[in-house]
């Protein structure tokens, strides 16, 4: 009898201690829920809470310098909304993942960011390549990307869940005509990556010349991504016959292209893509070696954007950390728009958005990129970008 009642004890103690048990973690399950605004109507929540973004961007690895600038720009984003109120009411939260710039890590990443942790606004894809892997995933866990640098024109993976703050490198057509007019060029030769990027620009200057009457009379695709021999190509190019020379290089080769010049006597007009400058604002280039380049950008929107990033980091803004800036900015108005952070309302607010960014007019229309933005072209003077009038 009395081992009959202990095991009733028993078994109504681990009844009461399941019960507790259950409880604790519905109560833990509605904590951990309200810490993130779900995705129907921003508006009808009640629930404080944060919106969180992913931000999937080559922290390390070759593209580091793009993707740490982009990170800033992030941050100066990010600090500036939370300070006014964030969005719809809510503190916005950026979930940093490093890619490395490895698309195998992209895509884990992505993967990561959408099945774990439950982010489908997501902005990365620091180099096309990147981007071109981390679309399949987008696409498959129905989430959205948004990049900051990645250009439309080498974009393979073609998808509607899919944007770019970024202005294809087509735009850059009028500039190069502009750099041939002013220099009075005839025939050109032109050094490109030999991947979407530098093909992208062989198109350009391909189209310029022909509106220009220019003849490219030399095509060098350079075979690896960086860090080529670039004394056999030019030694090519001052045999060519060639008069200009256009190069749309990654940052080593910009460097050592800089530096042969001046080695080589290479006195014909240089027209450069974005790569060279960055390389010389990092240190990779002396500013002697770069007097006189020209150099390919698109223009600027805000006035007092620089102001504020220099206030910020001590620093003047560099490649893409105005556009990543713009990127977030480009959620916030899409999020407020649609009231909603569900990706297909979101994608749907995305084409119907406008405002001044930091690097220019943003806004995609029917398309899934900005095709407004002007191209300009400017000379480097005492190390720094002039843009020509």
């Amino acid at each position: 009898m009395k081992k009959v009642e202990k095991m009733k004890t028993l078994s109504k103690n681990t009844f009461v201690i399941t019960s507790i048990l259950i409880l604790m973690v519905m109560i833990s399950s509605c904590s951990t829920q309200d810490t993130a605004v779900p995705n129907d109507d921003l508006s009808k929540g009640k629930t404080p809470g944060t919106i969180r973004i992913g931000a999937v961007l080559a922290l390390t690895g070759a593209a580091s310098i793009h993707g740490q600038n982009e990170r800033e720009g992030l941050e100066l984003a990010r600090k500036e909304i939370n300070s006014k109120g964030g969005i719809a009411g809510k503190q916005v939260e950026i979930i940093y993942e490093d890619d490395q710039t490895d698309s195998a890590k992209s895509v884990t990443a992505i993967k990561k960011l959408v099945e774990v942790d439950n982010i489908n606004l997501i902005i990365g894809g620091t180099w096309d390549f990147l981007a071109n892997a981390d679309i399949p995933v987008i696409e498959e866990g129905k989430a959205v990307l948004l990049s900051p640098s990645a250009l439309p024109d080498t974009i393979t993976q073609k998808s509607g869940r899919f944007f770019s703050v970024h202005s294809p490198i087509a735009l850059h057509s009028d500039s190069m005509e502009g750099w041939m007019a002013k220099t009075g060029v005839k025939k050109v030769a032109a050094i490109v990556v030999n991947n979407p990027w530098g093909l992208a620009h062989m198109a350009a200057i391909e189209d310029a010349a022909k509106m220009q009457g220019v003849d490219i009379i030399l095509e060098e695709k350079l075979p690896s991504f960086d860090q080529n021999d670039l004394s056999t190509v030019l030694t090519k190019v001052s045999a060519s016959g060639a008069d200009g020379l256009f190069i749309a290089a990654n940052f080593d080769d910009s460097a050592l292209l800089a530096k042969k010049r001046s080695e080589l006597s290479i006195k014909m007009p240089i027209l450069s893509g974005e790569n060279f400058y960055t390389a010389l604002a990092t240190g990779k280039i002396d500013k002697k070696d770069a007097e006189g380049v020209y150099a390919l950008k698109f223009e600027s929107g805000q006035s007092d954007f620089p102001n504020r990033f220099e206030k910020e980091y001590g620093k003047s803004p560099d490649i893409y950390s105005d556009t990543a800036y713009d990127a977030l900015y480009a959620f916030k108005a899409a999020i407020e728009k649609a009231d909603s952070q569900d990706p297909d309302r979101i994608i749907q607010s995305l084409h119907e958005i406008s405002f001044d960014g930091a690097s220019g007019k943003i806004f995609f229309g029917d398309k899934n990129y900005p095709e407004n933005k002007k191209s300009v072209l400017g000379t480097i003077r005492d190390g720094k970008w002039i843009k020509d009038e």
